[in-house]
């Protein structure tokens, strides 16, 4: 099931179920949905969720480089969160709200 995060400054995005509990946990939020964050804990937020992101970073994963295992290019983690990391720097700047569903 795929989970829609919204907010009123930024068009809504979607990503896969696992995907988003995952990106949630980095930012320091339950992986729980539906939820929320308040204006003020958006910035705090995305901050969590770069430095998770650069704290597992890896050469390969920059390279997008390692196959899966069906031999299909690997899509890193890094490249999984832009979306929702533009979302939040555009609601942090707004200084709206974020919510997912």
């Amino acid at each position: 099931m795929p989970v829609t995060f919204s907010t009123p400054s930024h068009p809504r995005i979607m990503q896969l179920d696992h995907v988003a509990r995952s990106l949630l946990r980095m930012m320091g939020q339950t992986d729980l949905v539906p939820g929320a964050l308040r204006a003020e804990n958006v910035a705090t937020a995305a901050e969590k969720l770069r430095e998770a992101l650069a704290a597992q970073a890896s050469p390969k994963d920059e390279g997008g480089e390692d196959a899966g295992q069906d031999g299909e290019p690997k899509v890193s983690d890094q490249m999984r969160a832009q979306p929702l990391l533009e979302l939040l720097d555009a609601a942090a700047a707004r200084g709206d709200h974020v919510m997912w569903e």
